[in-house]
């Protein structure tokens, strides 16, 4: 049987692949939404202290809803819209309560500002982490700690900078914890451990950003969270980190921007600057070691790093070395330098068979022993769908360096690309037979890698590999490509297909 968690990461990761199959139908009901924008009300009743959506669109003025909250506690009732998308900027300086209630969920691209102590309840059926989302200008801020926040049920305790946030959390380390305001760490001295040990609860970021943090660690595990452990619904998500300049000096060291170990599910988390690791250290964007069970997931996130590895060890522009899991609708820019054994664009090492890796795309410069666009080294079954790279490989291959299967069972690589120069195989650098690939691509122009037998270095010809000319690309989407899935444009990603749940920063 499964406990709670896994069905609910289990529906999770239903949602969070149904853009994948499903991008046009995922676009379309999307717009079905009770939206807070400068527009004129409409297909909104509003009696009392309540306005609930009347029709699948709908629209509530947000000079109207604030004069709501002046005049008291507001409850916004997605209805017939099911979701809730606040588009317009938001304030209020009375202690009101703002509440939204939506069944798939709430998305904020505009500011929403509690002046006073106030309070705010945000409420979807749907539970998951990325069910509550701020993105663009998206965030919520409370300009006092005092206030209120609750989310799903679960009280959220509000900090504004990273000690407090770091004393709160080591206080009460399965409680659940949100970032009030944006924070500059610049000020803050270096730090020489990890600022947060461990937490079993919840982080919610709320669409503000941690920047210019600095953190030399001899710790094993050296991050922003050293430990980020699974408990009954914890989870990190709407969080920056801008500008990190993390140092993991121990031998061995498991290092990551956000967390050193992860075993729960992250959303929309962003981490740019610099990680950092010695010799034998496993390197990560985002995540030094994704962690050995099936309930953790990286889910539309995304990371502009240069992440720097000493020998014989592992670097991934996302994760270092993933055990289980799924990377889903994330983005990777940046180069991947030094001596690692193993390196890719998103993950260094991918090892076992509950792996998921879908809608993704790297502009990651990756150079290392054995390096690959997006994994350096896959081991064992897994998935790997709908994906695409753009960023360059020495050494190694188009998507993939090496692959080693378990038993008779290798990864099975389907419906995506590779393009940029590549040092190696268009599609991978060495396999051990086991892969299975079905309407994967490279671009024989770009890659500089022309000759049509070689999609994996290793073996020539191999099945369901194939290359392309850089005008064959751009002509139309490459068989197989779903267009519910993939776009082509010429004034969007330079002409190449791109994913529509996933479209090109």
């Amino acid at each position: 049987m499964p406990t709670a968690k896994q069905s609910r990461l289990g529906k999770w990761v239903i949602r969070a692949l149904a853009p994948l199959a499903l991008a046009a139908a995922a676009a379309s009901a999307a717009q079905a939404s009770l939206v807070i924008s400068t527009a004129p009300t409409s297909n909104v009743t509003c009696p009392g202290s309540t306005c609930r959506a009347t029709a699948a669109d709908a629209v509530l003025n947000v000079t109207d809803l604030k004069t709501l909250l002046h005049r008291g506690n507001v409850n916004v009732d997605a209805g017939e819209a099911n979701a809730i998308a606040v588009n317009a900027t938001l304030n209020w300086p009375q202690g009101s309560r703002l509440t939204l209630s939506a069944n798939t969920s709430i998305t904020a691209t505009q500011p929403i500002v509690v002046e006073g102590v106030g309070a705010v309840t945000l409420t979807t059926t749907d539970q998951s982490a990325g069910a509550v989302a701020f993105t663009g200008r998206g965030r919520l801020d409370f300009w006092d700690t005092k206030s209120k926040l609750v989310i799903n049920g679960s009280s959220y305790t509000l900090a504004n900078d990273v000690a407090s946030l770091a004393s709160a959390i080591a206080a009460n380390t399965h409680g659940n914890f949100a970032l009030a305001k944006s924070y500059d760490a610049k000020a803050d001295a270096p730090y020489t451990a990890s600022p947060i040990y461990v937490l079993y609860g919840s982080l919610n970021g709320l669409g503000h950003a941690i920047s210019n943090l600095k953190i030399q660690s001899t710790e094993t595990y050296a991050a922003f969270i050293a430990y980020l452990l699974a408990d009954s619904a914890s989870s990190v998500s709407n969080l920056t980190l801008a500008q990190i300049d993390l140092t993991g000096t121990g031998h061995g060291a498991y290092v990551g921007g956000l967390a050193g170990y992860a075993e729960d599910t992250l959303s929309h988390v962003r981490v740019t600057g610099h990680v950092k690791g010695a010799d034998l250290a496993t390197v990560g964007g985002i995540v030094g070691w994704q962690a050995p069970t099936s309930t953790v997931a990286i889910a539309d996130s995304s990371v502009n790093v240069v992440v720097s590895a000493g020998p014989s060890s592992l670097a991934g522009g996302i994760v270092g070395f993933q055990y289980y899991g799924y990377i889903l609708r994330c983005a990777a820019a940046g180069r991947i330098e030094g001596g690692a054994s193993y390196a890719g664009g998103l993950i260094g090492l991918v090892q076992g068979s509950f792996e998921t890796i879908a809608g993704n795309w790297s502009s990651v410069r990756v150079s290392g022993n054995f390096a690959g666009g997006l994994v350096g080294q896959a081991n064992g079954p897994f998935t790997l769908a709908d994906n695409y790279v753009s960023g360059g490989v020495f050494s190694g291959g188009g998507l993939i360096g090496k692959t080693v299967g378990v038993g008779s069972s290798g990864p099975s690589v389907l419906r995506s690309y590779a393009r940029g120069k590549v040092d190696g195989g268009g599609v991978t650098g060495n396999d051990d037979g086991t892969g299975a690939y079905t309407n994967v691509y490279w671009d024989m122009d770009t890659t500089h890698v022309r000759n049509p037998a070689n999609g994996v270095l290793n073996h020539p010809n191999y099945p369901g590999v194939t290359g392309l000319s850089d005008a064959q690309m751009k002509a139309a989407l490459p068989a197989g490509f779903s267009p519910s899935v993939w776009g082509l444009n010429p004034s969007i990603n330079n002409g190449y297909p791109y994913l529509l749940a996933n479209p090109p920063q």
